[in-house]
């Protein structure tokens, strides 16, 4: 007897169901930023969006940012279709 999947789960498709269907298929650089705190050990605001304005025209997409410690940088996880 099979139960149907809910949608919150949908099922997943094996390499060979992903290369039949385009948008499965889909490339995507990585790139990771380092923001380095300031001298007095803050970040400014304005400045990682100035960066992150300019990194968005060259198509990449702001998908992640983790502030690991509190005297460590803060790293921008982004991505781009390839």
């Amino acid at each position: 007897m099979r139960c149907a999947v809910p949608a919150a789960f949908p099922r997943r498709t094996s390499p060979r169901q992903q290369m039949k269907d385009p948008t499965m298929s889909e490339r995507w650089q990585y790139k990771v930023e380092e923001v380095r705190l300031g001298m007095l050990g803050s970040i400014k605001p304005a400045a990682i969006e100035e960066r992150l304005q300019a990194l968005g025209l060259q198509g990449w997409e702001l998908v992640n940012a983790v502030h690991a410690s509190p005297v460590g940088p803060t790293l921008l996880f982004l991505k781009r279709r390839a």
